[in-house]
């Protein structure tokens, strides 16, 4: 039988110990985690990176090949604009 739930360690500010359902949506999870915790950060353009294989989850990914034991990092895309001033 499938493991339902996953147990993992994720890095925003701190690292959260978390156990979280397989099917969740990375941008759902760091909105529960976001309002659970009363956190201030903008997770917009969001990113969850494996650190142990590198695999990166999009935020409308599901953690479904996520392994028990994860560490996790959260990280954010910063858009890069051209400077229109010329």
């Amino acid at each position: 039988m499938m493991e339902e739930f996953v147990d993992i360690s994720l890095k925003i500010d701190k690292v959260y110990e978390l156990r979280v359902p397989l099917y969740i949506r990375v941008k759902e999870l760091l909105l529960i985690i976001k309002a659970a915790y009363n956190l201030q950060a903008d997770f917009t353009n969001s990113i969850i990176r494996d650190l142990h294989d590198g695999k990166v989850y999009s935020s409308f990914e599901r953690l479904e090949r996520l392994h028990n034991a994860a560490i996790l990092i959260v990280e954010n895309f910063i858009e890069d604009k051209a400077d229109e001033s010329n």
